[in-house]
């Protein structure tokens, strides 16, 4: 199915995609969180827990300082908000898969699509430890459990209608508004990052990074300014 999802992906004029990965044992070159955004097959973003900074990795993207000069820190304050809430929501999935230590990841991979002929598409999907984890069907607009342990997360998220509505809305109008504004900078091929790919300065031989595929529900706070206590969106 995940190569599938690639292959759907690769056939689209424009993508717009982040992945994010949390590792409870980070090592020398590998962080312990790490978020990346593609456009197509370029790269054009990266924070890790290193950096700790949001920074550009496209000439390009240094265009939207002119529009608005305070865009590099809000991004980073927003991505230091993601990496505790990804490291987190790891630790407590050690409790609900019974684990006591070793190498685990938390990740999470989505974006959307921009055909040619106008249509649009989009992906939201957690992974743990390389699996799918759970996943958000825009069609119903409720979660998918892959695992039974991520039964519990469905029916915690699941009765936030109005806010999977009002992020899908947002979130593909952006998307949308995105990939027209910096189409110049991908290929218009749509390659992008094939299922499993990873900035190889990342990887070890000893790492089990899969990426799997999704926004996590901070975006929701951010988005909505709704607190996580109050939607329940955190792990446990």
């Amino acid at each position: 199915m995940l190569w599938e999802l690639s292959s759907a992906w690769r056939s689209t004029s424009h993508s717009l995609r982040y992945f994010y990965t949390a590792v409870s044992e980070p090592g020398r070159g590998l962080p312990q969180f790490i978020s990346v955004g593609y456009v197509d097959d370029q790269q054009f973003v990266q924070y890790d827990s290193d950096s700790k900074e949001m920074l550009p990795r496209i000439p390009w993207m240094r265009k939207v300082e002119k529009e608005d000069p305070q865009y590099w820190h809000t991004q980073t304050q927003k991505a230091q908000g993601h990496e505790l809430w990804y490291r987190r929501n790891l630790q407590n999935l050690w409790n609900r898969y019974n684990q006591s230590g070793g190498i685990h990841t938390y990740q999470l991979m989505y974006g959307c699509e921009l055909s040619s002929d106008g249509r649009k598409g989009g992906h939201y999907q957690y992974g743990y430890d390389g699996r799918d984890f759970i996943a958000f069907d825009k069609e119903t607009l409720t979660w998918t459990a892959a695992e039974m342990e991520a039964e519990v997360t469905k029916r915690k998220w699941d009765p936030i209608m109005a806010l999977n509505q009002r992020w899908l809305r947002r979130y593909l109008d952006y998307g949308k508004e995105t990939l027209l504004r910096t189409g110049e900078g991908g290929s218009g091929e749509g390659r992008g990052a094939q299922w499993g790919s990873f900035p190889s300065s990342f990887l070890n031989k000893t790492s089990k990074l899969v990426l799997i595929f999704p926004q996590t529900p901070i975006h929701l706070k951010k988005n909505f300014g709704k607190s996580f206590k109050s939607i329940g969106t955190h792990i446990r």
